[in-house]
């Protein structure tokens, strides 16, 4: 049931002077079953969809399609996980909000007066939409954030894998910032990285004495695109040497550059 239709339908009950420990049980018993465990869960499920069936990741990864299909169970893992966190998390906020209209709707619910004259003159409307239905819509907001960072850790994680498992050298950090309109925290804009080179440790090139092993930025010094809450930013992987800042390229590097 519609959660504003079932408010609206105790605060009637509770008008007609049904008994408040009644309605306090059933309020509770119908916050317990709203399933919004449920949507965070299927936000994560689709951005899975797009990313990985849909092969969206392609664009981040120059990689071929059967690369993706060798590391699927490993995705598959990422998106489990990051749908039990989420499911975790959501609870957690659930209950929280079920606390605190819990407490309104009692401390209302036992206000109310005993004769019914002067329970018609109760302004129900100002209840149901300044006392609980900004519960329900805060409730809401924070799932879909929830959705959206959990979503966004998967993909970082999901590229993670790939970049791993395909031999990736590093990666551009790409910021949203510069897009008119995009609201931003302040933390989240990652200007000193936008555009830059970040080098993944331990890579073949760095192995083979390719590239340079000082004077980069290394993936393990820094927060990764995604990482922080609600951070919208993202990571384009590199895997070819004519595709990184020549001056991390040592001279070894420089001359295998030249015979690609």
């Amino acid at each position: 049931m519609n959660y504003y239709k079932r408010v609206d339908e105790l605060v009637d009950r509770a008008l007609m002077g049904e008994d408040v420990t009644w309605l306090l049980g059933q309020m509770g018993i119908f916050l317990d079953n709203l399933d919004i465990q449920q949507n965070v869960s299927s936000q994560i499920k689709k951005t899975f969809e797009s990313e990985v069936s849909n092969k969206k990741l392609l664009k981040r990864h120059s990689v071929a399609p059967y690369v993706i299909a060798a590391v699927l169970y490993k995705l598959q893992d990422e998106r489990d996980n990051r749908i039990m966190t989420a499911r975790t998390l959501a609870k957690i906020h659930k209950e929280k909000a079920k606390e605190t209209v819990m407490q309104r709707f009692a401390g209302w619910a036992s206000s109310i007066p005993v004769l019914p004259q002067n329970r018609a003159k109760v302004n129900k409307v100002k209840l149901v939409r300044e006392i609980i239905k900004p519960i329900a819509k805060d409730l809401n907001k924070q799932d879909k954030l929830l959705a959206n960072d959990q979503s966004r850790k998967m993909v970082s994680n999901i590229d993670s894998i790939i970049a791993n498992e395909a031999g990736a050298i590093g990666y551009y950090w790409h910021s949203l910032f510069r897009i008119p309109g995009y609201k931003y925290r302040i933390e989240h804009k990652h200007l000193d990285l936008d555009g830059k080179f970040i080098i993944l440790k331990d890579n073949w090139a760095l192995k083979n004495g390719l590239m340079k092993k000082d004077g980069g930025i290394y993936q393990d010094q820094i927060e990764q695109p995604g990482e922080l809450p609600n951070c919208k930013c993202s990571a384009v992987y590199v895997y070819k040497l004519d595709e990184i800042p020549s001056n991390c390229l040592t001279n070894k590097g420089l001359e295998y550059k030249k015979g690609i």
